[in-house]
Protein backbone atom coordinates (compact mmCIF):
# COMPACT_ATOMS: atom_id res chain seq x y z
CA UNK A 1 0.00 0.00 0.00
CA UNK A 2 1.41 3.39 -0.99
CA UNK A 3 1.13 6.78 0.68
CA UNK A 4 -1.49 8.34 -1.67
CA UNK A 5 -3.76 5.34 -1.06
CA UNK A 6 -3.47 5.83 2.70
CA UNK A 7 -4.01 9.59 2.90
CA UNK A 8 -6.10 10.28 -0.22
CA UNK A 9 -8.07 7.27 -1.45
CA UNK A 10 -9.03 5.75 1.92
CA UNK A 11 -10.34 9.05 3.39
CA UNK A 12 -12.21 9.72 0.15
CA UNK A 13 -13.90 6.30 0.20
CA UNK A 14 -14.76 6.66 3.88
CA UNK A 15 -16.27 10.09 3.25
CA UNK A 16 -18.36 8.60 0.43
CA UNK A 17 -19.66 5.83 2.70
CA UNK A 18 -20.50 8.25 5.51
CA UNK A 19 -22.39 10.47 3.08
CA UNK A 20 -24.35 7.72 1.30
CA UNK A 21 -25.22 5.33 4.12
CA UNK A 22 -28.43 6.16 6.06
CA UNK A 23 -26.63 6.88 9.32
CA UNK A 24 -27.67 9.20 12.16
CA UNK A 25 -25.97 12.57 12.00
CA UNK A 26 -24.05 11.97 15.22
CA UNK A 27 -22.53 8.78 13.75
CA UNK A 28 -21.44 10.69 10.66
CA UNK A 29 -19.81 13.34 12.81
CA UNK A 30 -18.09 10.77 15.02
CA UNK A 31 -16.92 8.74 12.02
CA UNK A 32 -15.45 11.74 10.21
CA UNK A 33 -13.75 13.01 13.38
CA UNK A 34 -12.33 9.56 14.11
CA UNK A 35 -11.03 9.29 10.56
CA UNK A 36 -9.39 12.72 10.73
CA UNK A 37 -7.67 11.83 14.01
CA UNK A 38 -6.60 8.44 12.65
CA UNK A 39 -5.02 9.85 9.50
CA UNK A 40 -3.39 12.61 11.55
CA UNK A 41 -1.83 9.94 13.76
CA UNK A 42 -0.64 7.97 10.73
CA UNK A 43 0.93 11.09 9.26
CA UNK A 44 2.72 11.70 12.55
CA UNK A 45 4.20 8.23 13.04
CA UNK A 46 4.68 6.67 9.59
CA UNK A 47 7.58 7.39 7.26
CA UNK A 48 7.44 7.38 3.47
CA UNK A 49 10.05 5.72 1.24
CA UNK A 50 11.90 4.40 4.28
CA UNK A 51 12.25 0.80 5.37
CA UNK A 52 10.88 0.42 8.89
CA UNK A 53 11.21 -2.65 11.06
CA UNK A 54 8.65 -3.76 13.64
CA UNK A 55 9.85 -6.96 15.29
CA UNK A 56 10.34 -9.57 12.56
CA UNK A 57 8.42 -7.50 10.01
CA UNK A 58 9.92 -4.93 7.66
CA UNK A 59 7.82 -2.68 5.48
CA UNK A 60 8.19 0.30 3.18
CA UNK A 61 5.49 2.75 2.09
CA UNK A 62 6.10 3.92 -1.51
CA UNK A 63 5.43 7.57 -2.21
CA UNK A 64 4.00 7.27 -5.72
CA UNK A 65 0.67 6.06 -7.07
CA UNK A 66 0.11 6.03 -10.83
CA UNK A 67 -3.47 6.38 -12.11
CA UNK A 68 -4.32 6.65 -15.83
CA UNK A 69 -0.85 7.86 -16.65
CA UNK A 70 -0.90 10.53 -13.94
CA UNK A 71 0.98 10.11 -10.69
CA UNK A 72 0.28 11.21 -7.14
CA UNK A 73 3.49 11.70 -5.19
CA UNK A 74 3.20 11.94 -1.42
CA UNK A 75 6.77 11.89 -0.14
CA UNK A 76 8.10 13.03 3.24
CA UNK A 77 7.23 16.67 2.54
CA UNK A 78 3.80 15.51 1.38
CA UNK A 79 3.38 13.57 4.62
CA UNK A 80 3.87 16.80 6.54
CA UNK A 81 1.28 18.47 4.33
CA UNK A 82 -1.10 15.58 5.01
CA UNK A 83 -0.53 16.05 8.73
CA UNK A 84 -1.35 19.76 8.54
CA UNK A 85 -4.51 19.13 6.47
CA UNK A 86 -5.90 16.39 8.72
CA UNK A 87 -4.96 18.05 11.99
CA UNK A 88 -6.80 21.16 10.81
CA UNK A 89 -9.77 19.01 9.79
CA UNK A 90 -9.85 17.27 13.18
CA UNK A 91 -9.64 20.64 14.94
CA UNK A 92 -12.73 21.90 13.08
CA UNK A 93 -14.69 18.64 13.38
CA UNK A 94 -14.20 18.36 17.15
CA UNK A 95 -16.81 21.03 18.09
CA UNK A 96 -19.13 20.08 15.18
CA UNK A 97 -21.27 17.88 17.45
CA UNK A 98 -22.16 20.88 19.60
CA UNK A 99 -22.99 23.51 16.96
CA UNK A 100 -25.50 23.88 14.16
CA UNK A 101 -23.92 22.50 10.98
CA UNK A 102 -25.48 20.79 7.92
CA UNK A 103 -26.15 17.06 8.19
CA UNK A 104 -23.46 16.22 5.62
CA UNK A 105 -20.93 18.72 6.98
CA UNK A 106 -18.55 16.11 8.42
CA UNK A 107 -18.36 13.59 5.52
CA UNK A 108 -18.20 16.36 2.90
CA UNK A 109 -15.41 18.04 4.86
CA UNK A 110 -13.47 14.77 4.98
CA UNK A 111 -13.96 14.29 1.24
CA UNK A 112 -12.88 17.86 0.54
CA UNK A 113 -9.71 17.36 2.57
CA UNK A 114 -8.86 14.24 0.55
CA UNK A 115 -9.45 16.08 -2.75
CA UNK A 116 -7.41 19.07 -1.62
CA UNK A 117 -4.56 16.75 -0.65
CA UNK A 118 -4.81 15.05 -4.04
CA UNK A 119 -4.47 18.48 -5.68
CA UNK A 120 -1.29 19.15 -3.72
CA UNK A 121 0.33 15.84 -4.70
CA UNK A 122 -0.73 15.29 -8.33
CA UNK A 123 1.99 15.30 -11.00
CA UNK A 124 2.13 17.16 -13.27
CA UNK A 125 0.87 20.06 -11.19
CA UNK A 126 -1.13 21.20 -14.22
CA UNK A 127 -4.03 19.04 -12.97
CA UNK A 128 -4.07 20.51 -9.46
CA UNK A 129 -6.55 23.34 -10.26
CA UNK A 130 -9.12 20.80 -11.48
CA UNK A 131 -8.93 18.86 -8.21
CA UNK A 132 -9.10 22.09 -6.21
CA UNK A 133 -12.25 23.04 -8.09
CA UNK A 134 -13.74 19.61 -7.36
CA UNK A 135 -13.11 20.14 -3.65
CA UNK A 136 -14.69 23.60 -3.87
CA UNK A 137 -17.80 22.01 -5.40
CA UNK A 138 -18.07 19.78 -2.33
CA UNK A 139 -17.71 22.85 -0.12
CA UNK A 140 -20.68 24.40 -1.95
CA UNK A 141 -22.87 21.68 -0.42
CA UNK A 142 -21.40 22.49 2.99
CA UNK A 143 -22.24 26.17 2.54
CA UNK A 144 -25.70 25.48 1.07
CA UNK A 145 -27.41 22.39 2.55
CA UNK A 146 -30.12 20.64 0.48
CA UNK A 147 -33.43 22.47 0.60
CA UNK A 148 -31.89 25.89 1.18
CA UNK A 149 -31.61 28.58 -1.48
CA UNK A 150 -28.11 29.26 -2.72
CA UNK A 151 -26.97 32.66 -1.49
CA UNK A 152 -25.44 35.35 -3.66
CA UNK A 153 -22.11 34.96 -1.87
CA UNK A 154 -21.92 31.23 -2.62
CA UNK A 155 -22.80 31.84 -6.28
CA UNK A 156 -20.08 34.46 -6.47
CA UNK A 157 -17.58 32.06 -4.88
CA UNK A 158 -18.46 29.38 -7.43
CA UNK A 159 -18.20 31.83 -10.32
CA UNK A 160 -14.84 33.24 -9.23
CA UNK A 161 -13.34 29.79 -8.62
CA UNK A 162 -14.57 28.65 -12.04
CA UNK A 163 -13.05 31.73 -13.69
CA UNK A 164 -9.74 31.09 -11.90
CA UNK A 165 -9.41 27.58 -13.32
CA UNK A 166 -8.65 28.44 -17.00
CA UNK A 167 -6.02 31.00 -15.99
CA UNK A 168 -4.31 28.53 -13.64
CA UNK A 169 -4.49 25.73 -16.20
CA UNK A 170 -2.95 27.94 -18.88
CA UNK A 171 -0.22 29.07 -16.47
CA UNK A 172 0.51 25.45 -15.54
CA UNK A 173 0.67 24.42 -19.18
CA UNK A 174 2.97 27.31 -20.02
CA UNK A 175 5.48 26.62 -17.28
CA UNK A 176 5.43 22.93 -18.19
CA UNK A 177 6.13 24.06 -21.75
CA UNK A 178 9.13 26.05 -20.52
CA UNK A 179 10.48 22.86 -18.96
CA UNK A 180 10.17 21.14 -22.31
CA UNK A 181 11.55 24.14 -24.20
CA UNK A 182 8.38 24.45 -26.23
CA UNK A 183 8.78 26.91 -29.07
CA UNK A 184 7.38 30.35 -28.34
CA UNK A 185 6.34 29.70 -24.73
CA UNK A 186 8.98 32.03 -23.30
CA UNK A 187 7.34 34.98 -25.07
CA UNK A 188 3.92 34.40 -23.46
CA UNK A 189 3.34 36.41 -20.22
CA UNK A 190 3.04 33.55 -17.74
CA UNK A 191 2.79 35.90 -14.69
CA UNK A 192 -0.30 37.51 -16.23
CA UNK A 193 -2.26 34.24 -16.35
CA UNK A 194 -0.97 33.05 -12.98
CA UNK A 195 -1.67 36.42 -11.35
CA UNK A 196 -5.24 36.57 -12.67
CA UNK A 197 -5.89 33.00 -11.57
CA UNK A 198 -4.60 33.69 -8.07
CA UNK A 199 -6.59 36.93 -7.84
CA UNK A 200 -9.84 35.02 -8.40
CA UNK A 201 -8.69 32.07 -6.28
CA UNK A 202 -7.73 34.11 -3.19
CA UNK A 203 -10.30 36.89 -3.56
CA UNK A 204 -7.79 39.69 -4.04
CA UNK A 205 -9.42 43.15 -3.96
CA UNK A 206 -11.75 43.94 -5.73
CA UNK A 207 -12.71 40.25 -6.11
CA UNK A 208 -13.17 39.78 -2.37
CA UNK A 209 -16.89 40.36 -1.86
CA UNK A 210 -17.90 36.68 -1.63
CA UNK A 211 -16.07 36.18 1.68
CA UNK A 212 -18.00 38.70 3.83
CA UNK A 213 -21.23 37.91 1.95
CA UNK A 214 -21.03 34.21 2.84
CA UNK A 215 -20.20 34.87 6.49
CA UNK A 216 -22.96 37.46 6.76
CA UNK A 217 -25.73 35.14 5.54
CA UNK A 218 -24.48 31.58 6.07
CA UNK A 219 -23.87 29.33 9.05
CA UNK A 220 -20.87 30.88 10.76
CA UNK A 221 -19.06 27.67 11.68
CA UNK A 222 -19.46 25.81 8.38
CA UNK A 223 -18.69 28.95 6.36
CA UNK A 224 -15.57 29.83 8.35
CA UNK A 225 -14.33 26.23 8.07
CA UNK A 226 -14.85 26.10 4.31
CA UNK A 227 -13.09 29.42 3.70
CA UNK A 228 -10.23 28.63 6.08
CA UNK A 229 -9.63 25.21 4.51
CA UNK A 230 -9.65 26.69 1.00
CA UNK A 231 -7.25 29.43 2.11
CA UNK A 232 -4.91 26.87 3.69
CA UNK A 233 -4.81 24.59 0.64
CA UNK A 234 -4.56 27.45 -1.86
CA UNK A 235 -1.53 28.72 0.04
CA UNK A 236 0.07 25.27 -0.03
CA UNK A 237 -0.68 24.95 -3.75
CA UNK A 238 1.09 28.24 -4.39
CA UNK A 239 4.06 27.11 -2.27
CA UNK A 240 4.30 23.93 -4.36
CA UNK A 241 3.91 25.81 -7.64
CA UNK A 242 6.53 28.43 -6.85
CA UNK A 243 8.87 25.88 -5.35
CA UNK A 244 8.77 23.97 -8.63
CA UNK A 245 8.80 26.80 -11.17
CA UNK A 246 9.84 30.08 -9.48
CA UNK A 247 13.40 29.79 -10.82
CA UNK A 248 12.20 29.86 -14.41
CA UNK A 249 12.85 32.99 -16.37
CA UNK A 250 9.15 33.44 -17.15
CA UNK A 251 8.31 33.77 -13.42
CA UNK A 252 11.23 35.88 -12.26
CA UNK A 253 9.95 38.76 -10.15
CA UNK A 254 6.55 37.15 -9.53
CA UNK A 255 7.13 37.47 -5.78
CA UNK A 256 6.76 41.23 -6.21
CA UNK A 257 3.20 40.70 -7.43
CA UNK A 258 2.47 38.56 -4.38
CA UNK A 259 3.80 41.27 -2.08
CA UNK A 260 1.64 43.96 -3.69
CA UNK A 261 -1.46 41.76 -3.67
CA UNK A 262 -0.85 40.71 -0.07
CA UNK A 263 -0.34 44.18 1.34
CA UNK A 264 -3.40 45.49 -0.53
CA UNK A 265 -5.54 42.71 0.94
CA UNK A 266 -4.15 43.21 4.44
CA UNK A 267 -4.51 46.98 4.41
CA UNK A 268 -7.87 47.10 2.64
CA UNK A 269 -9.49 44.35 4.72
CA UNK A 270 -8.25 45.82 7.98
CA UNK A 271 -9.41 49.34 7.24
CA UNK A 272 -12.74 48.19 5.80
CA UNK A 273 -13.47 46.01 8.85
CA UNK A 274 -13.32 49.15 10.98
CA UNK A 275 -16.56 50.35 9.38
CA UNK A 276 -18.51 47.08 9.56
CA UNK A 277 -21.58 46.75 11.75
CA UNK A 278 -22.08 43.00 11.33
CA UNK A 279 -20.14 40.37 13.30
CA UNK A 280 -20.14 37.91 10.41
CA UNK A 281 -18.73 40.44 7.97
CA UNK A 282 -16.03 41.36 10.50
CA UNK A 283 -14.94 37.72 10.54
CA UNK A 284 -14.95 37.75 6.74
CA UNK A 285 -12.68 40.78 6.52
CA UNK A 286 -10.34 39.30 9.13
CA UNK A 287 -10.06 36.18 6.94
CA UNK A 288 -9.27 38.40 3.96
CA UNK A 289 -6.53 40.11 5.97
CA UNK A 290 -5.13 36.68 6.85
CA UNK A 291 -5.11 35.75 3.16
CA UNK A 292 -3.17 38.96 2.54
CA UNK A 293 -0.61 37.98 5.17
CA UNK A 294 -0.29 34.58 3.54
CA UNK A 295 0.45 36.14 0.16
CA UNK A 296 2.98 38.44 1.83
CA UNK A 297 4.75 35.48 3.42
CA UNK A 298 4.87 33.83 0.00
CA UNK A 299 6.26 37.00 -1.56
CA UNK A 300 8.94 37.34 1.10
CA UNK A 301 9.71 33.66 1.78
CA UNK A 302 8.45 31.40 -1.00
CA UNK A 303 10.15 28.41 0.60
CA UNK A 304 7.11 27.77 2.77
CA UNK A 305 8.91 27.58 6.12
CA UNK A 306 6.42 30.11 7.50
CA UNK A 307 3.44 27.82 6.90
CA UNK A 308 3.71 25.51 9.92
CA UNK A 309 4.53 28.50 12.13
CA UNK A 310 1.27 30.23 11.25
CA UNK A 311 -0.91 27.10 11.37
CA UNK A 312 -1.63 26.89 15.11
CA UNK A 313 -2.37 30.62 15.70
CA UNK A 314 -4.61 30.69 12.61
CA UNK A 315 -6.55 27.58 13.58
CA UNK A 316 -7.09 28.71 17.16
CA UNK A 317 -8.12 32.27 16.32
CA UNK A 318 -10.59 31.55 13.54
CA UNK A 319 -11.82 28.29 15.07
CA UNK A 320 -12.69 29.92 18.40
CA UNK A 321 -14.18 32.95 16.65
CA UNK A 322 -16.42 30.84 14.40
CA UNK A 323 -17.45 28.54 17.27
CA UNK A 324 -18.43 31.48 19.47
CA UNK A 325 -20.42 33.10 16.66
CA UNK A 326 -22.27 29.85 15.97
CA UNK A 327 -23.21 29.60 19.66
CA UNK A 328 -24.44 33.18 19.63
CA UNK A 329 -26.49 33.02 16.40
CA UNK A 330 -29.59 31.17 17.73
CA UNK A 331 -29.74 33.45 20.78
CA UNK A 332 -29.84 36.84 19.05
CA UNK A 333 -32.05 38.25 16.26
CA UNK A 334 -29.04 38.80 14.00
CA UNK A 335 -25.40 39.78 13.89
CA UNK A 336 -25.94 43.50 13.34
CA UNK A 337 -24.61 45.65 16.18
CA UNK A 338 -28.15 46.64 17.15
CA UNK A 339 -28.97 42.94 17.66
CA UNK A 340 -26.02 42.12 19.94
CA UNK A 341 -26.07 45.07 22.32
CA UNK A 342 -25.29 43.83 25.82
CA UNK A 343 -24.54 40.20 24.93
CA UNK A 344 -21.27 40.47 26.84
CA UNK A 345 -23.30 40.45 30.06
CA UNK A 346 -25.78 37.83 28.87
CA UNK A 347 -23.26 35.38 27.41
CA UNK A 348 -19.86 36.26 28.87
CA UNK A 349 -17.96 33.15 27.74
CA UNK A 350 -19.17 33.36 24.14
CA UNK A 351 -18.48 37.10 24.01
CA UNK A 352 -15.02 36.58 25.48
CA UNK A 353 -14.25 34.05 22.76
CA UNK A 354 -15.33 36.45 20.00
CA UNK A 355 -13.34 39.39 21.34
CA UNK A 356 -10.14 37.48 22.18
CA UNK A 357 -10.11 35.55 18.89
CA UNK A 358 -10.76 38.78 16.96
CA UNK A 359 -7.92 40.48 18.83
CA UNK A 360 -5.54 37.58 18.14
CA UNK A 361 -6.38 37.61 14.42
CA UNK A 362 -5.72 41.35 14.44
CA UNK A 363 -2.30 40.87 16.05
CA UNK A 364 -2.85 42.25 19.56
CA UNK A 365 0.21 41.83 21.82
CA UNK A 366 0.16 38.95 24.33
CA UNK A 367 -2.02 36.85 22.03
CA UNK A 368 -1.03 34.09 19.60
CA UNK A 369 -1.36 36.18 16.46
CA UNK A 370 1.04 38.91 17.59
CA UNK A 371 4.51 37.28 17.26
CA UNK A 372 4.06 36.28 13.63
CA UNK A 373 2.24 39.47 12.64
CA UNK A 374 5.05 41.49 14.22
CA UNK A 375 7.72 39.35 12.52
CA UNK A 376 6.03 39.80 9.15
CA UNK A 377 5.70 43.57 9.64
CA UNK A 378 9.37 43.92 10.63
CA UNK A 379 10.49 41.82 7.67
CA UNK A 380 8.33 43.94 5.39
CA UNK A 381 9.65 47.19 6.89
CA UNK A 382 13.25 46.16 6.20
CA UNK A 383 12.46 45.74 2.50
CA UNK A 384 9.48 47.99 1.72
CA UNK A 385 8.79 50.73 4.26
CA UNK A 386 5.73 51.98 2.39
CA UNK A 387 4.15 48.53 2.39
CA UNK A 388 4.83 48.22 6.11
CA UNK A 389 2.87 51.43 6.71
CA UNK A 390 -0.11 50.02 4.79
CA UNK A 391 0.13 46.79 6.80
CA UNK A 392 0.15 48.75 10.07
CA UNK A 393 -2.93 50.67 8.94
CA UNK A 394 -4.66 47.35 8.27
CA UNK A 395 -3.70 46.10 11.71
CA UNK A 396 -5.00 49.31 13.28
CA UNK A 397 -8.30 48.86 11.44
CA UNK A 398 -8.68 45.30 12.73
CA UNK A 399 -7.91 46.40 16.29
CA UNK A 400 -10.42 49.24 15.93
CA UNK A 401 -13.03 46.63 15.01
CA UNK A 402 -12.18 44.74 18.20
CA UNK A 403 -12.79 47.85 20.31
CA UNK A 404 -16.10 48.58 18.56
CA UNK A 405 -17.29 45.01 19.13
CA UNK A 406 -16.27 45.10 22.79
CA UNK A 407 -18.09 48.40 23.31
CA UNK A 408 -21.30 47.03 21.78
CA UNK A 409 -21.11 43.86 23.88
CA UNK A 410 -20.88 45.90 27.10
CA UNK A 411 -23.64 48.40 26.27
CA UNK A 412 -27.24 48.26 27.42
CA UNK A 413 -28.76 48.68 30.85
CA UNK A 414 -31.38 45.98 30.23
CA UNK A 415 -28.85 43.24 29.57
CA UNK A 416 -28.95 41.84 33.11
CA UNK A 417 -32.74 41.67 33.09
CA UNK A 418 -32.80 39.88 29.73
CA UNK A 419 -30.36 37.28 31.01
CA UNK A 420 -32.82 35.95 33.60
CA UNK A 421 -34.39 32.72 32.37
CA UNK A 422 -32.40 32.81 29.13
CA UNK A 423 -31.06 29.52 27.78
CA UNK A 424 -27.30 29.29 27.99
CA UNK A 425 -25.13 27.36 25.54
CA UNK A 426 -24.25 23.80 26.54
CA UNK A 427 -21.22 23.41 28.81
CA UNK A 428 -19.21 21.42 26.23
CA UNK A 429 -18.91 24.12 23.52
CA UNK A 430 -18.37 26.74 26.22
CA UNK A 431 -15.50 24.63 27.57
CA UNK A 432 -14.02 24.47 24.07
CA UNK A 433 -14.23 28.26 23.80
CA UNK A 434 -12.46 28.68 27.15
CA UNK A 435 -9.75 26.20 26.14
CA UNK A 436 -9.28 28.04 22.85
CA UNK A 437 -8.95 31.38 24.61
CA UNK A 438 -6.38 29.90 27.00
CA UNK A 439 -4.51 28.47 24.02
CA UNK A 440 -4.35 31.90 22.39
CA UNK A 441 -3.02 33.40 25.62
CA UNK A 442 -0.42 30.66 26.14
CA UNK A 443 0.91 30.93 22.58
CA UNK A 444 1.00 34.70 22.94
CA UNK A 445 2.87 34.64 26.25
CA UNK A 446 5.23 31.86 25.15
CA UNK A 447 5.70 32.41 21.40
CA UNK A 448 8.69 30.08 21.33
CA UNK A 449 6.15 27.25 21.54
CA UNK A 450 4.93 28.19 18.04
CA UNK A 451 8.41 27.93 16.57
CA UNK A 452 9.12 24.74 18.52
CA UNK A 453 6.02 22.99 17.16
CA UNK A 454 6.84 24.16 13.64
CA UNK A 455 10.48 23.13 14.02
CA UNK A 456 9.50 19.53 14.71
CA UNK A 457 8.32 19.27 11.12
CA UNK A 458 11.24 21.10 9.55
Amino acid sequence: MNAPLIWILLPGLLALLLALLPLPVRFRKAGALGAALFFTLLAAVLRVDEVQVIGPLAYRIPSEWVVAGRSFVLDESGRKIAFSVYVALAFWLLPASAVAVPALFSPLSLGSAALFLAALTVRPILFAPLLIFGAVLLQIFVLTPPGRQVSAGVLRLLAYQAIAMPFLLIAGWLVSGVDQRTTGVAEIPVPLFLGLGLAFLFGVFPLHSWVPMILEKGESYAAAFAITLMMQVNGLFLVEFLGRYAAQESLLGFEQYLRYAGVVMWGFAGLWSLFQRDLGRMLGFALLAEMGRMLLWLGLDSGGGWYMQTLAPRLLAFGVWALALSLLRPRVPGFQFRDVVGVGRRFPVVSLGIVVAHASAAGLPLLAGFPLAWSLTRLLANRHAGMAVIALLGTAGLLGGVLRTLAVFLMGEEAEAEAEGEERPHWYPRLLVVMGVLGLLVLGLFPQAIFYLAGIWD
